[in-house]
């Protein structure tokens, strides 16, 4: 655990905030080139993620303060412009995030199924080095366990301070394993219809989430039987599939005999 990257005198430089900018470099970068094979203008492309980018960075924080509204103290105003008062939504982001790229993507008289297509491995890459900046400033950690490869945190950090000194699941680094797993599938596996390769990031993500989601440890509410992050991964999953099923059926041709019959 490293919450601190650099210190130059006053200047601190948080290592999340390192790993985050790392990370939309990588979406850009790989958008940008995902864009040439899909007929997109790479440059108009860009100004859709940084519009999208920073949607995506708002709507993390409004979704993250609204989720533990009951743990923060003062009126939303206020915690939404106080960092000291915690972090981001990962679903928050994406979903405020996609929906302005599907906005400005119209503006801009693109295709919003292409444009979404051209994203999807970036927006793997740029979850990686952000689940590794969590990693590193102790939040999202996973539930205890008694697996060899359970880890304790120092003491002060997030999982310290809720389970003490015992091993608990490493499960930022869980989902930065999976999301460079699943950018190899997306860019290796063609496409066969326009939004494709996005319905399966929202699918394949989704599920894992899922599953994922209950072995973290820091959730709020944990007597409920699923947390928020949880039912919207249900949402997302039944949503995505739904439509890939859709669009594939849609563009079923019954063969020429049968017609005939």
């Amino acid at each position: 655990m490293k919450p601190v990257l650099l210190e130059l005198g006053e200047v601190v430089v948080p290592s999340y905030t390192v790993l985050m900018a790392a990370g939309a470099f990588l979406l850009m970068l790989r958008a940008a080139k995902d864009a040439e094979n899909l007929g997109v203008p790479w440059r108009g492309l860009l100004r859709v993620l940084v519009a999208a980018y920073v949607s995506g960075w708002l709507g993390a924080r409004l979704f993250f303060v609204m989720e533990h509204r009951g743990l923060l103290p003062g009126p939303v105003w206020e915690r939404l412009a106080d960092p000291s008062l915690g972090g981001f939504s990962s679903y928050g982001g994406i979903l405020a995030g996609s929906a302005c790229a599907v906005l400005f993507a119209r503006i801009s008289r693109m295709p919003p199924l292409a444009v979404l297509d051209a994203g999807a491995v970036g927006l793997c890459l740029f979850g990686i080095p952000a689940r590794l900046g969590c990693f590193l400033a102790g939040c999202c950690h996973g539930s205890p366990t008694s697996l060899p490869w359970g880890l304790v945190f120092p003491a002060g950090s997030p999982a310290s301070l809720r389970y003490g000194q015992t091993p608990v699941h490493p499960s930022q680094l869980y989902e930065a394993a999976l999301l460079a797993l699943l950018a190899t599938v997306l860019a290796l596996r063609p496409s066969h219809f326009p939004g494709e390769r996005f319905l399966r990031l929202a699918a394949f993500y989704s599920g894992a989430r899922l599953l994922l989601d209950s072995l973290r440890g820091d959730a709020a509410g944990p007597h409920r039987l699923l947390g928020t992050a949880q039912w919207i991964s249900i949402c997302v999953l039944v949503a995505s599939l739904s439509l890939m099923f859709v669009a594939r059926g849609y563009r079923w041709k019954p063969p020429l005999s049968a017609s005939r019959e």
